[in-house]
Formats: structure tokens, C-alpha cells, sequence
């Protein structure tokens, strides 16, 4: 379980979020917050189902990412799976990205990477396993 008042927890909850926002029904006040156990501030997806490519190209959803931007030094956007449109549509707002994949060397994750990179992300791009982190365990003699 994830600590209460975590971004993790903050991000599997039921309450209103980007999608939400987009459809009209919250106001970006009520769908951003504070992680508490962190600096972060956390937008979760929302309820109901959206289309990545037409939540990409919702100018409610551009302007939040434009702003967010503006306020923050970093922004992160948790895309999950997504096709070559809404990858171009991504690069179009991110400037670099993150591809997070269980084993890099799967043909998919190659193909995967191949798309973002012609999407734009090119050198931008970073592949990351997805395997837990775990702490390094100290060495005996350091102590």
C-alpha cells in the first residue's frame, strides 16, 4: 500500500482529474493537490474513459499543460500506452520524454522507441526498465 497522502495514492484515486477537467465538470483547482509527503503537486487522469489523442488535442488539456509548465521546473506526464498520433501530439507539448518499458531489449520497446523518436523525442528520449528501484545495500567494510 501506498503511504497515505502519497502521489501514488493520489494518482489511483476515484476523484475528479483531467478528464474531468476536459469534459467541463472540474476546474483545475479542484483536480490539482498537493502530494504530502513531497513537493510535488499531482493531477490524476480523472474518471471515465477519454481517447488519448482527443484528450491530446483538447485546448482545456493544452492550456493546462501549457500553465503547468510556466509554474513548474519539471511537469511529468504519465501517458501510458499510446499510439504514433498521440505520440506526435505528445512531442508537440513535451519537450523530452521518458520511455519506461519491462525489458528494453523486447523488439516492442525498439519499435516503441522508434515511433517516439520519430514523433520528435529523438535524443530527448530515455529508456528506462521497469523494474522496481530498490536501495543499494551498504558494503561491510564502509562501516
Amino acid at each position: 500500500a501506498e503511504p497515505a497522502g502519497s502521489a501514488a495514492a493520489a494518482i489511483g484515486g476515484d476523484g475528479p482529474g483531467v478528464t474531468d477537467m476536459i469534459r467541463g465538470e472540474a476546474t483545475f483547482g479542484e483536480i490539482i493537490a498537493r502530494d504530502k509527503v513531497s513537493r510535488a503537486h499531482i493531477v490524476p487522469r480523472g474518471r471515465g474513459e477519454a481517447e488519448t489523442a482527443a484528450l491530446l488535442a483538447s485546448l482545456r488539456f493544452v492550456t493546462m499543460i501549457d500553465a503547468l509548465a510556466r509554474t513548474y521546473d519539471h511537469v511529468i506526464i504519465d501517458a501510458g500506452a499510446f499510439d504514433v498520433i498521440a505520440a506526435d501530439q505528445m512531442a508537440e507539448l513535451a519537450p523530452g520524454g521518458v520511455l519506461v518499458v519491462p525489458d528494453p531489449t523486447d523488439p516492442i520497446a525498439g519499435v516503441a522507441r522508434a515511433r517516439l523518436a520519430e514523433a520528435g523525442y529523438g535524443d530527448g528520449l530515455i529508456v528506462l526498465a521497469g523494474a522496481p528501484l530498490v536501495a543499494p545495500t551498504p558494503h561491510p567494510e564502509a562501516a
